[in-house]
């Protein structure tokens, strides 16, 4: 994602470097007066690029259970998992850019990235069992998907003749599916009774997003872009309760809980509705 970023921002120079180029008058002659471009306007694009999720997760299988003898190992046995996760990603974005004195420009965008982004692993019931393993006492599964991506972001930039350096930040919203599993062919926690079942969670998560880019306006519509974006969405916590026949003296099953962060690399093009 780096390497794209930065090829965006090489291509968004080289193309202001040959502008002035092309634009320069030799010293005998006077130059013809260029229109200077007005980034004020409505505008709508597509971007693609890369996606990196970041989660800190950790997930418990509780349980009272007499088999045990050490105190310590009878109520939980609790587990991190921290995966990163790197996929491509792509969507659309619209926006209103206001222009003033003269080189400053404020505005406002929203942009849609629809992902199916998943993540599931295997972790023990207890300490007598193995992960991904539907023997002894079974074995539980976390996962976790997103299903899409938004944000609704005000940017405030510095314009320099076509090209636009600018800072962005504002609300992030995104379909989290959190689903918990727990297969145990020959009885889990403390009991001989077999027991296969899962849950799936769907919640809507509302967060942060801060990022940059950088801009530039080919002829009077047309605009290319390089962004950065940090999303942040906060936390999801589920639990699977098993049936009591299944537990030794008290409430037990299989908990999760995760936090949720994005960063995201693109390049986009836009189309910006009026002319200069």
């Amino acid at each position: 994602m780096k390497k794209l970023f930065g090829l965006a921002v090489f291509l968004i120079a080289s193309s202001v470097t040959t502008v002035t180029t092309l634009n320069a008058a030799p010293a005998n002659r006077t130059a013809p007066e260029i229109a200077t471009p007005s980034w004020t306007g409505f505008y709508f694009g597509g971007d693609v690029g890369g996606l990196s999720q970041h989660t800190h997760a950790i997930s418990d299988f509780f349980q009272t259970d007499s088999v045990h003898l050490l105190p310590e190992l009878e109520h939980n046995n609790p587990e991190n998992h921290s995966p990163n996760i790197t996929s491509a990603i792509g969507g659309i974005h619209a926006g209103f850019n206001w222009q003033f004195a003269p080189s400053w420009v404020i505005g406002i965008e929203g942009d849609w990235q629809p992902k199916h982004l998943r993540d599931t692993f295997c972790r023990q019931t207890d300490i007598q069992s193995q992960p991904c393993v539907a023997s002894g006492r079974g074995f539980a599964t976390v996962g976790d998907e997103t299903g899409l991506i938004g944000t609704a972001r005000a940017r405030f930039g510095w314009a320099f003749e076509r090209t636009m350096i600018y800072g962005t930040g504002g609300a992030a919203f995104a379909n989290v599916k959190t689903s918990l599993g727990v297969n145990c062919p020959n009885g889990c926690a403390d009991s001989s009774n077999a027991i296969t079942t899962a849950i799936e969670a769907s919640s809507h998560k509302t967060g942060w997003v801060t990022g940059a880019g950088i801009e530039r306006m080919f002829g009077q519509n047309w605009i290319v872009r390089a962004e950065y974006l940090h999303v942040r969405l906060g936390s999801a916590s589920h639990t699977l309760f098993l049936p009591a026949t299944n537990c030794f003296s008290g409430p037990c099953g299989l908990t999760a809980s995760h936090d949720i962060s994005y960063d995201i690399v693109r390049a986009g093009v836009s189309y910006k509705f009026g002319g200069f």
